[in-house]
């Protein structure tokens, strides 16, 4: 391998050895569209395309189960933040005026409830 590296001239791309003998160099750029056995006669150049399609289905897939994950995350994430968007004060001070409107109610109706008395017993 050092030696090739270092001295591309020891790689043989011919059979004859004459300039621009090609053969083997031609040979082997065949392989990639010829049917290999081992992949049930689909050449290498095929089986890289469907390689590289299959990886790219499983990514746009992968994908779009993010993308609607990640709207339901919101969506979980915006009704959570809705319920959980009641100010316990606000809703303490709401209940404290309630319960005074209703004191004030239940005096007026005692107030009426004596006058009623009142005229009822000056007859």
């Amino acid at each position: 391998r050092e030696e090739l590296s270092q001295n591309a001239r020891l790689l043989s791309a011919g059979r004859t050895g004459l300039a621009g003998d090609g053969q083997i160099a031609g040979q082997i750029a065949d392989l990639a569209s010829q049917g290999v056995s081992s992949l049930s006669g689909i050449s290498l150049t095929d089986r890289f395309e469907a390689i590289t399609a299959s990886i790219a289905t499983q990514t746009r897939e992968i994908r779009d189960n993010y993308e609607a994950a990640d709207v339901v995350v919101q969506t979980l994430e915006s009704e959570r933040q809705s319920i959980s968007g009641v100010s316990v004060d606000e809703e303490a001070m709401n209940m404290m005026i309630f319960q005074r409107a209703f004191q004030g109610a239940a005096r007026y109706v005692s107030l009426i409830d004596q006058m009623m008395d009142e005229v009822l017993n000056l007859l």
